[in-house]
């Protein structure tokens, strides 16, 4: 394991004590997959898990604004309909 390699392990144990969900997916290919406190960076590869964006989007005259919105109390100033956003996360 080279210096750059030791540091971006260091970041995920980190993130890993802190509370965070890491991910880990072997190096050959394949999917990432919830990990658990098992290191094993010869063989995998190791990340926090994305959280999926979640926001507001306002329409007005069946136009979308182009912003997102992080409280759906602010995207009522707007008038028009108010959706919910809910990214879906693929592997």
């Amino acid at each position: 394991m080279n210096r750059e390699e030791t540091k971006m392990a260091i970041a995920v144990m980190q993130a890993f004590v802190e509370g965070q969900e890491i991910e880990c997916k072997a190096k050959q290919g394949g999917a990432w997959i919830d990990s658990f406190a098992s290191w094993n960076f010869e063989d995998l590869y190791y990340r926090v898990k994305p959280k999926p964006r979640e926001f507001w989007v306002n329409t007005r005259n069946q136009r979308a604004i182009a912003k997102e919105i992080d409280a759906r109390e602010d995207a009522d100033e707007y008038g028009g309909e108010v959706i919910h956003v809910r990214e879906v996360m693929k592997n």
